[in-house]
């Protein structure tokens, strides 16, 4: 009966092992299909899923979206999706790990390069290849309409706890910011320069041009596992 006990127990332990994400062996490639799906999350401000994960030495982010995704387009200098990590929890972005990725648009992305800032002793914006010194990663894999618009995105990212080192409660907040295409010329474009979106007869295309053109973010509260 014993034998028989602590067979169960041992597989159970198995089970847990194997099939809680926590365990999970992620494969920082682009490819999710590592991610179990209930793990992902719809974010209905930017129109797109995400998940996040971490074990004792990293964070794991993967984002997948399926509509919209000119959104993710920006200038070199900006950065397509931008993440916020706050290790104190608050929901600020103004000292928090700002990582931006892809940075280009279309078919002149520079899908080797990420742009970084507030990283350890870092206090300006860097452009700096996806296998950098700070060993934050950022892998996509894509799909594309046509010629250069892109049709599907996923990416996964890999950033090392030590540049976030959250508190006693172990919470971080995590900001996915998209900024748009109004932010493609300038840092802080004027308000008043909004298009007319009204004239668009298709109405797919027209919620299509206005969720491509205007920012949006969400906040996440993480606690580090």
């Amino acid at each position: 009966m014993k034998r028989k006990k602590y067979f169960y127990i041992i597989t159970a332990l198995f089970f847990v092992f194997y099939t809680n994400p926590i365990f999970a062996q992620i494969k920082v490639d682009g490819d999710l299909s590592d991610w179990q799906e209930e793990c992902f999350v719809f974010d209905k401000e930017n129109a797109l899923h995400y998940a996040i994960q971490n074990d004792k030495e990293n964070i794991y982010i993967a984002i997948r979206k399926d509509e919209y995704t000119g959104k993710i387009s920006s200038s070199k200098i900006i950065g397509g999706i931008q993440l916020y990590l706050d290790k104190t929890g608050k929901r600020d972005t103004t000292n928090a790990v700002n990582i931006g990725y892809p940075i280009g648009r279309e078919v002149t992305f520079f899908w080797d390069q990420i742009r970084l800032n507030r990283v350890d002793t870092l206090k300006k914006p860097l452009i700096t290849s996806i296998y950098n010194e700070y060993g934050i990663l950022a892998v996509p894999q894509y799909k594309t309409a046509g010629y250069s618009n892109l049709n599907k995105y996923q990416v996964e990212y890999k950033i090392p706890l030590e540049h976030i080192r959250p508190g006693s409660d172990k919470k971080i907040s995590i900001c996915i910011l998209l900024k748009g295409m109004h932010w493609m010329t300038k840092e802080n474009p004027p308000i008043t320069s909004s298009p007319d979106f009204s004239t668009v007869a298709d109405v797919k295309i027209r919620r299509g041009m206005i969720d491509d053109f205007f920012w949006s973010y969400s906040w996440i509260d993480y606690i580090v596992k």
